[in-house]
């Protein structure tokens, strides 16, 4: 006999109404021709599984479960007679009108006058199986928007080609000589401006966006850090989606240097320790 398996007498089992009090569904299944079927229950039983009193004495486990469940509770059934315990087992509890139920349930191996017996509980985790996934939910939903936040960089990256050819496209102007050249030129020339005018929307709709995604970010930088500016702030929600010191000084408008600096008075202004990386340390915001 296993540690975990014990004697019960199941007439005395039987009488006690303790099990009534329970909070979740109480079994307990008797070991006939190597299946095991319902003997004793509490009307939590009944009144979840939606069968009566007389339709419930004699159901074998399976009864109670779908097949895409059968290989968990086969499992736990060969852990029961094997440790004389099993924990931890989710499945989904079929009740009489065909609907389930998740539920998490654990048995308990005995022996009661010559049969091999368990008896367990089950408990209803409709609301932690709700909250998961709608956390999961959340989650992906999140992985979503960065997804396309994260996006802006490529923009950048052609905002950055693009100002390249418009001064090339400039320096190409200074060369011609002829007017009909300056006119076709000057043609390309407007038709890049357009495009340019489109793409400043682009950094509107980046600070709406970061917003909705990060809502509580500048609410939550400035608050534990009321000296920022604006315009630090602003560095420190283009580092938070991982632009670099180059994209950023060309989004600002200033040069590398700037960039430096704004970075050296930022993290002074935050007093941080020069091992924390201040992109490290925005992550948490």
């Amino acid at each position: 006999m296993s540690e975990s398996q014990f004697y019960l007498d199941l007439n005395e089992l039987k009488g006690d109404k303790i099990i009534d009090f329970l909070p979740g569904i109480f079994y307990i299944y008797e070991l006939v021709e190597e299946d095991f079927e319902l003997i004793h229950w509490n009307t939590n039983h009944e009144k979840v599984t939606g069968y009566a009193s007389s339709e419930l004495r004699g159901k074998r486990v399976y009864d109670f479960f779908y097949p895409t469940d059968f290989e968990v509770i086969r499992n736990g059934i060969a852990e029961i007679l094997e440790k004389g315990i099993v924990k931890q087992v989710y499945a989904n509890l079929r009740l009489k009108n065909g609907k389930t139920l998740p539920y998490l349930f654990e048995g308990y191996k005995f022996e009661s006058n010559g049969s091999t017996c368990f008896l367990g509980v089950g408990l209803d985790v409709s609301t932690y199986v709700s909250a998961r996934e709608e956390l999961n939910r959340a989650k992906f939903d999140l992985h979503k928007r960065n997804k396309e936040l994260f996006g802006f960089n490529l923009q950048v990256d052609q905002f950055l080609k693009f100002k390249e050819q418009l001064h090339e496209a400039v320096t190409e102007l200074k060369k011609m000589e002829s007017i009909d050249e300056v006119r076709e030129g000057l043609s390309r020339f407007e038709k890049k401006m357009n495009a340019e005018s489109k793409k400043q929307g682009m950094l509107e709709i980046f600070q709406q966006r970061f917003s909705e995604i990060h809502d509580q970010f500048f609410a939550n930088l400035k608050l534990k850090h009321p000296s920022l500016t604006q315009s630090e702030i602003k560095y420190l929600a283009y580092l938070k989606i991982k632009l670099s010191n180059f994209q950023i000084s060309a989004l600002l408008n200033v040069g590398k240097e700037a960039i430096k600096k704004k970075k050296y008075r930022i993290r002074k202004k935050m007093g941080l320790d020069a091992s924390l990386p201040l992109e490290v340390y925005i992550d948490q915001f």
